[in-house]
């Protein structure tokens, strides 16, 4: 009994080996069916992220920034200096900051828009 178990697990052995060469054979040889996509092709969220590039950044944005820049200016000339007048500001300065930041990564990195 201890001889056919043998045998039955070195024909296996043989077979598992023979089977191993033959995946990695097909593997090399036939490159063709992998899935991956090859070189820089169009992605499908490159157009949403472009899309919402350009608002951050079109003349919306900057219409937006500037209002609010010049309104928390006027706010903060002719108020007490409150609390909402801090906030305001700290509005302004933040969306300033941010459409700055914007517009310095993709001036610094202009062939990844997706990450900015």
């Amino acid at each position: 009994m201890k001889l056919i178990i043998d045998r039955i697990l070195a024909r296996v052995a043989t077979w598992t080996s023979k089977l191993g060469y033959v995946v990695a054979v097909l593997t090399l040889l036939w490159p063709a069916q992998a899935l991956a996509t090859t070189g820089i092709g169009v992605l499908p969220w490159d157009a949403p992220l472009a899309t919402i590039q350009s608002d951050l950044q079109g003349t919306v944005a900057h219409a937006a920034t500037t209002i609010a820049v010049i309104a928390s200016g006027l706010t903060w000339t002719f108020s007490e200096h409150g609390t909402g007048a801090r906030k305001m500001s700290a509005v302004a300065l933040g969306g300033a900051a941010a459409l700055g930041a914007t517009q310095l990564m993709t001036a610094l990195f202009p062939f990844a828009p997706a990450l900015f």
